[in-house]
């Protein structure tokens, strides 16, 4: 009857084997195996998490796979991974941010999930764990400089097409693994922003060719403040809108209007005729090129007809308004008498240089242009 009872309890226990996998329950602390710290400089320490798997295996010889349908284990097992391995591979999930800079004073969160019926069922293991939360404490404080100290910015061209750029200098060798970019509105640019006018604000921005981590353990100090804000100001610029004829420039280029027909009247034997001109208006074109085209009225006597009025104008390409108030200009064209650009009328047996209403002014200088299909403005409509 002993003998009965004994075989009894020796069935059993193969049984309580077969099922879970080895001879008792394992009870492994995982935070055992487990190591938190942050390395590094103050502001960019860096989260090293890391688990012992050797020493977990190591300690652990004795857990085994019981029978199982999941696929993966079965494979593990297959290929020679030691059991308790897979029991961590399947079972246990650690997580923590280690892609986060930290601080001093920071707090890393590392985090356990674990499928504790999964380790009991199948590897006859218990788990215990506790999450942890690392206060960060003792990171080297980092030295920081000013990049912006080494950074020179420039400009080139005229507003509305001024080129902004943002060099490094030479003599700071931080600078050399430093690279500098420009943000506008929703664009970025490398080293050179283009199309900018007077007014508009722009960011430079300083970053590390790799990371700051790399940067930091290189050199040992950061780049503070790594952005500052600019603005296009005083720069040159082109007459883009008839607003910007400033009283001072349209009295330049009335004085010029009022040399230039002159000298050609004066060429003439007999002067008479000519009574006067004046400023009227304009036409500001703002297409490829920028073209400001100032209106004159001009006042002769016809032999026969008695006083009459007629036209006089002329196109400046890329009228620009220097620093220093100065106008400049691609190119202008005149009224002219040739073969291949005759800007005179006829009235009444007497040629006159110019235009004999605004209508041929409109026709001569803006071509096929309405107010509909191209970007002009005129105070002369």
């Amino acid at each position: 009857m002993k003998r009965k009872i004994l075989m009894i309890c020796a069935v059993m226990i193969l049984i309580m084997s077969s099922l879970t996998g080895c001879g008792g329950t394992e009870t492994i602390n995982l935070n055992d195996y487990l190591t938190v710290e942050v390395t590094g400089y103050d502001t960019v320490g860096k989260a090293n998490v890391t688990f012992d798997m050797d020493s977990l295996i190591a300690d652990y010889p004795s857990i085994k796979v019981a029978k199982t349908d999941n696929a993966e284990i079965a494979i593990a097992q297959s290929i020679g991974i030691a059991p308790v391995q897979i029991m961590y591979d399947s079972c246990v999930d650690l997580s923590a941010d280690r892609d986060k800079l930290y601080s001093n004073g920071d707090v890393l969160e590392v985090v356990w999930e674990c499928d504790n019926t999964l380790a009991s069922e199948v590897f006859g293991c218990k788990l215990t764990y506790e999450n942890v939360s690392y206060t960060v404490s003792n990171l080297e404080k980092v030295e920081t400089f000013n990049p912006f100290e080494y950074i020179e910015i420039s400009y080139s061209g005229y507003s509305p097409r001024v080129d902004v750029a943002a060099a490094k200098l030479d003599g700071n060798e931080y600078m050399e693994n430093l690279r500098v970019t420009i943000k506008a509105g929703d664009s970025i640019a490398n080293d050179i922003k283009s199309n900018m006018k007077n007014g508009d604000a722009y960011i430079v921005e300083v970053l590390p060719t790799t990371n700051y981590t790399d940067f930091v353990n290189t050199y040992g100090v950061l780049p503070n403040p790594t952005t500052k804000e600019f603005m296009v100001e005083k720069q040159p610029f082109y007459i883009t809108s008839g607003s910007e004829l400033t009283e001072e420039i349209t009295s330049i280029i009335e004085a010029d209007g009022r040399e230039f027909y002159e000298g050609e009247v004066n060429k003439l034997s007999d002067t008479s005729f000519y009574q006067g001109m004046n400023y009227i208006g304009y036409y500001v074109v703002c297409d490829l090129l920028y073209e400001v085209i100032p209106v004159f009225e001009v006042n002769v006597i016809h032999p026969t007809d008695g006083e009459f009025t007629y036209y006089m104008a002329a196109e400046y390409t890329n009228l620009c308004v220097e620093i220093d108030g100065s106008l400049s200009f691609s190119s202008i064209d005149v009224p002219q008498t040739g073969f291949l650009q005759n800007d005179t009328f006829e009235r009444n047996g007497v040629w006159y240089l110019g235009f004999e209403s605004l209508d041929k002014v409109k026709e001569k200088y803006m071509g096929s242009f309405t107010i509909d299909n191209k970007n002009y403005e005129t105070n002369l409509e």
